[in-house]
């Protein structure tokens, strides 16, 4: 349903084109997705890290497959929800230079 939604809201002028890219999560998202480490839970705190391999790792991946795509601050953005909105929400945070818009669900 993602892709007739933003379909009709760039056809109806309500958001500029957008591309999705979706990284396949693992088990070890909890340590992935999260900037700090939480001793009950004995998980997280490697979300620097797995920002780094979103900049450094998949962006370069996506410009070079030819696909039509601008990494600028200004058109690059991350949305989440659950543990990718806490994700989202660091990357705007800590990363502001890179990421332009945030979404936080």
């Amino acid at each position: 349903e993602c892709q007739k939604t933003i379909d009709m809201l760039v056809n109806e002028g309500a958001m500029r084109e957008v591309m999705i890219v979706g990284v396949y999560n693992t088990e070890n998202r909890m340590n992935e997705y999260t900037y700090s480490y939480d001793k009950t839970v004995g998980a997280g705190g490697q979300a620097d890290e797995y920002l780094d391999f979103l900049e450094h790792v998949v962006l370069p991946y996506v410009e070079t497959r030819g696909y039509r795509v601008n990494t600028t601050r200004e058109r690059l953005g991350m949305i989440g929800s659950s543990l990718g909105g806490l994700l989202s929400c660091y990357a705007g945070w800590t990363r502001s230079d890179v990421y332009g818009t945030v979404g936080c669900m």
